[in-house]
């Protein structure tokens, strides 16, 4: 004769439901494979100098979460650009839903996106210096807002991986990652000298444009500040897309970041 089905057995049944289920998830992972040394030898003869590059160091890590880990391949890879500066490029495989090719790419883009700031800062920075009063300038490469949710290759329409025109990381115009390229560069500026502070205002987009020889979209935030209390006396926001300037909203700091990054989302991600 069957026992009758009671409160206490079905929760024994549930328990051990919850048993198998967590059984099951733990332990469970998946290691992402593709050899990108190996995938992207060609790219990186084309990109870096062939002879010119060598695997520095590769490591295999755990990306943990509570019922699943993956596990993938950092490397990172060093070579001389034609201004003769020690470079490295990192990258992983790390892909999730990315195909390899894209994930690789904006890996390469967002490296050239690094070397263009120093470049402009090398440029730009030294004419700004050396006045006897203190006075800094940080530049920063941001990607534009949302591209992930609307596609993760961080290139437009230019190509990235092509081995006979695609980009030199040795040596490249600036103006490439400028033109077809999610990024935009933002400029703060401290200042003591109000010499200096106007000549920014005026010239420092002009300066900027004229080395990288396009039209990029720049945010720029200035400040004047009292020589002996460090109070801020004046600050300016310039903010420019495609070579139009731009009236900002009363901002400055993070408040004008975060406007500039919606004025750019209404132009290339506009809301449907």
């Amino acid at each position: 004769m069957m026992k009758p089905i009671t409160k206490v057995s079905i929760a024994v049944l549930c328990v051990s439901m919850i048993v198998l289920v967590m059984f099951f998830w733990l332990g469970r992972s998946k290691t992402y494979k593709a050899d990108y040394i190996k995938m992207y030898a060609a790219f990186l003869d084309y990109s870096l100098g062939a002879d010119n590059w060598a695997l520095a160091d590769s490591e295999l890590r755990e990306q943990a979460f509570a019922d699943f880990a993956y596990y993938y391949h950092w490397w990172r890879v060093e070579y001389t650009d034609s201004l003769g500066v020690r470079r490295s490029l990192r990258f992983n495989n790390y892909t999730g839903s990315t195909p390899n090719d894209t994930h690789f790419a904006n890996s390469v883009t967002k490296a050239a996106a690094e070397i263009t700031r120093d470049r402009i800062e090398k440029a730009i920075t030294p004419q700004y210096m050396g006045s006897g009063a203190d006075s800094s300038m940080d530049f920063y490469m941001l990607d534009y807002p949302l591209f992930q949710k609307q596609n993760s290759n961080l290139s437009f329409d230019r190509p990235v991986l092509s081995i006979t025109d695609g980009l030199r990381l040795y040596d490249y115009d600036t103006a490439w990652i400028f033109g077809g390229h999610r990024f935009f560069l933002e400029v703060t500026g401290s200042f003591e000298d109000e010499a200096l502070y106007a000549r920014a205002a005026g010239s420092l987009y002009s300066e900027i444009r004229d080395f990288v020889k396009t039209d990029p979209d720049v945010l720029i935030d200035l400040s004047l500040h009292d020589t002996k209390t460090g109070a801020v006396l004046e600050s300016r926001q310039i903010a420019y897309i495609g070579g139009t300037a731009l009236i900002p909203e009363p901002a400055e700091g993070q408040e004008a970041v975060y406007w500039f990054q919606g004025v750019l989302q209404e132009r290339y991600f506009p809301l449907r």
